[in-house]
C-alpha cells in the first residue's frame, strides 16, 4: 500500500534507508534525506507491506514547473525485486500524467538503479563517477511525458 508520509514515519524510514547504506546510498546521504523530508513532506509517500513500513519515495517540482524529479526511492533490502519500486514509479508517473503542465520527469540515481529506470523509458543524460561516494556514480535520467 502506498500512502502519504507522516512525521511519525521518519524514524522507520531512516532505519530502512540505513539498511541500504553503503550498498545503494553513501553514508553522507542520510543527512541529505533528512533535509529533503523537512522541506518536501507534502510530496513524499511511504510504502507499506503487511502493515509494516518498507520503503518510501517522493517527488519535487523543479525550478521550471513543467519538470518534476522523482526523489529518494528506496525499499527494505528484503523487498528488493518484489515490485514495490515499480509500483512507486508507476504511482508517480500516473500523478504526473494527470497534471497537464508536467512534461518532463527527471531522476538522479546511481549506476545500480539506472537499468530499473530505463524500463520506464528514462534515458541517461549525465554520468558522473563517484558522485555520491566511492563506487556510487551519479546517473541523471530524463523521461518525456509529451
Amino acid at each position: 500500500m502506498i500512502r502519504s508520509f507522516y512525521n511519525v514515519d521518519l524514524e522507520q524510514l531512516i532505519e530502512v534507508l540505513q539498511l541500504n547504506i553503503p550498498q545503494n546510498f553513501a553514508p553522507s546521504e542520510l543527512s541529505d534525506f533528512k533535509s529533503y523530508i523537512r522541506n518536501h513532506q507534502e510530496t513524499y509517500f511511504v510504502i507499506e507491506k503487511d502493515k509494516n513500513l518498507v520503503g518510501g519515495f517522493g517527488y519535487e517540482v523543479l525550478d521550471v514547473p513543467s519538470i518534476v524529479a522523482i526523489k529518494w526511492i528506496f525499499t527494505h533490502p528484503s523487498h528488493k525485486g518484489t515490485g514495490l519500486g515499480r509500483n512507486a514509479v508507476e504511482y508517480c508517473l500516473q500523478l504526473f500524467r494527470n497534471k497537464k503542465e508536467i512534461h518532463t520527469v527527471m531522476v538522479d540515481t546511481s549506476q545500480l538503479a539506472s537499468e530499473f529506470f530505463e524500463k520506464f523509458g528514462f534515458t541517461v543524460i549525465l554520468n558522473e563517477k563517484n558522485h555520491w561516494g566511492e563506487g556510487l556514480d551519479l546517473v541523471r535520467m530524463r523521461l518525456s511525458l509529451s
